[in-house]
C-alpha cells in the first residue's frame, strides 16, 4: 500500500509545463498533488510560469485552482518569487480550496515567520533556501554536514518536510531526517529502479512525497 504522497511534476507525462493540457492530464490521473510554478505577471497577477518568459501565454493561477476546486488533488505551489504566499492563499480561498490542500515550495518569504502566516498550508522546504551552496558542494561528507545544519534551520522554522533532489540524498541524510522527525520530499524521481531503491531503503518511512514526471507508473505499481 502506498504510504507517501505522489505529486505530478509540472509537464508530467510529456505534456507542456504549466499548461492547460498538463492540468487536464492531472485531472485524468488524479495524483495526490499537482505541482505548478507560480510567479507574478507584469500586471501583478499570479501566473503559471517557470522561467518568467511565458508572457501573455501563461495560464492564470486562478484558472488552475478552479479546475481543481472540486477534487481532492492538492496544489504544490513552487514559488519562483518571494513573498507570494498570502496572495496564493487568497486566490485558492476565493476558489473554494482550503489552505490544508496547499503546499509551498521554492522561494520562501520570511521562513522564520512563514508557518504562522500560512495557517494550515504546508511547506516542503528546499535546502538551498537555507544554504545557497548546498547543491554546489561536491564533497559528500561535507554536504551531509551542511544538510544537518539545514535540517536544524528547517526545524527552527517549524517546517516538517525537506524538499530535496533525490540524487543528492544519502542514506545518512535520510537517517538524520528520521532522528529530527523531518519528512522527506524527493524530486524528480523518474527512474523506476531508483524509485524502488528509495522505497526499499531502511529509512523509507521518512518519505512523505515523491514528485515525478511519470505518476502513472507509481499509480499502476501501487495498485498491483
Amino acid at each position: 500500500m502506498k504510504q507517501f504522497m505522489l505529486t505530478a511534476h509540472s509537464g508530467c507525462e510529456k505534456t507542456p509545463m504549466n499548461s492547460i493540457v498538463y492540468i487536464q492530464k492531472v485531472l485524468d490521473i488524479r495524483p495526490d498533488a499537482m505541482e505548478v510554478d507560480v510567479r507574478l505577471s507584469s500586471d501583478g497577477e499570479l501566473i503559471l510560469d517557470h522561467n518568467g518568459d511565458a508572457a501573455g501565454q501563461a495560464v492564470p493561477f486562478e484558472k488552475a485552482c478552479r479546475a481543481l476546486a472540486g477534487t481532492s488533488v492538492r496544489i504544490n505551489a513552487d514559488l519562483k518569487e518571494k513573498n507570494l504566499e498570502e496572495k496564493v492563499l487568497e486566490t485558492t480561498k476565493d476558489c473554494g480550496i482550503q489552505a490544508a490542500r496547499i503546499i509551498f515550495s521554492g522561494c520562501l518569504g520570511d521562513p522564520g515567520t512563514m508557518q504562522s502566516r500560512i495557517g494550515d498550508a504546508s511547506v516542503f522546504a528546499n535546502p538551498e533556501e537555507f544554504d545557497e551552496g548546498f547543491y554546489v558542494c561536491t564533497d559528500v561528507k561535507e554536504r551531509e554536514e551542511r544538510f544537518r545544519d539545514v535540517l536544524h534551520a528547517i526545524h527552527d522554522c517549524q517546517f516538517r518536510t525537506v524538499n530535496i533532489n533525490y540524487r543528492y540524498c544519502t542514506e545518512r541524510m535520510m537517517s538524520l531526517c528520521r532522528q529530527m522527525k523531518i519528512g522527506i520530499s524527493f524530486w524528480t524521481v523518474d527512474d523506476a529502479k531508483e524509485a524502488r531503491r528509495l522505497l526499499g531503503c531502511r529509512n523509507a518511512g521518512q518519505i512523505v512525497n515523491i514528485t515525478t514526471n511519470y505518476p502513472t507508473f507509481y499509480l499502476h505499481s501501487m495498485s498491483e
